[in-house]
């Protein structure tokens, strides 16, 4: 994992993994092999623009999943996904970013809170209480450029700092989950990612997006 800066002065942490199919270079398909393990990935947002693109992916790679059915608020739902499918793993790309953009979410707070952070720590508790690592996907920046951590200056921010961006509520919503989940020890890998470009179209991609903002000014924020 690591620290990356984003455009507008604010930095987000950005993490990537590899994840090797089953059958990839190994055994034919339907022969079990005590040195490969074997996945099967339970993945909650299918509409989105993430929470395709990591179903794409395991189609690709080879490796078994299912989306979840159940809604992020409904614990005993989430229970029942888990029940079913017979997983290894939860991705969650779940949530509440804004249509047309993020600034839906400044006039729909409770819709908001209630998919990003009540829906996101039920998940993740669910998947405690069913020893289940969770990988947390979402987008926005938690941290900006302060005093202690200069534009240029090359110091990151740490895991168990505390989120510092209030440039939107979206974004707010997202320090809620990272911090508080740290702090409860949840066991629990957040991703977040600014600024998605994708070569298709869609409306949740990063330059349809910004086409749907009023005012956006970032390249004269960007370090020279």
């Amino acid at each position: 994992m690591n620290t990356r800066l984003a455009p507008g002065g604010s930095v987000a942490i950005a993490a990537s993994m590899s994840i090797r199919s089953p059958t990839a270079n190994g055994p034919a398909p339907g022969v079990e092999s005590e040195s490969t393990p074997s996945f099967k990935f339970l993945i909650y947002g299918k509409t989105g623009l993430l929470g395709g693109l990591l179903g794409q992916i395991c189609e690709k790679q080879g490796i078994p999943y299912e989306y979840g059915k159940g809604r992020l608020e409904h614990r005993a739902s989430l229970i029942a996904d888990i029940k079913n499918v017979k997983l290894t793993h939860v991705f969650n790309a779940a949530g509440v970013t804004g249509r047309p953009n993020a600034d839906w979410c400044e006039a729909h707070k409770t819709e908001t809170i209630r998919a990003n952070v009540v829906g996101t720590l039920t998940l993740a508790d669910v998947c405690r209480d069913h020893g289940l690592l969770m990988m947390n996907y979402a987008t926005g920046c938690i941290f900006e450029y302060d005093a202690a951590h200069p534009l240029g200056s090359g110091i990151g921010f740490k895991e168990e700092d505390t989120p510092n961006f209030t440039g939107s509520f979206n974004s707010k919503t997202k320090a809620m989950v990272s911090f508080q989940s740290f702090r409860a020890s949840i066991l629990l890998c957040n991703l977040l990612l600014i600024n998605c470009l994708y070569l298709t179209l869609n409306s949740q991609k990063y330059m349809l997006k910004a086409n749907n903002t009023i005012n956006l000014s970032i390249f004269d924020n960007l370090e020279r």
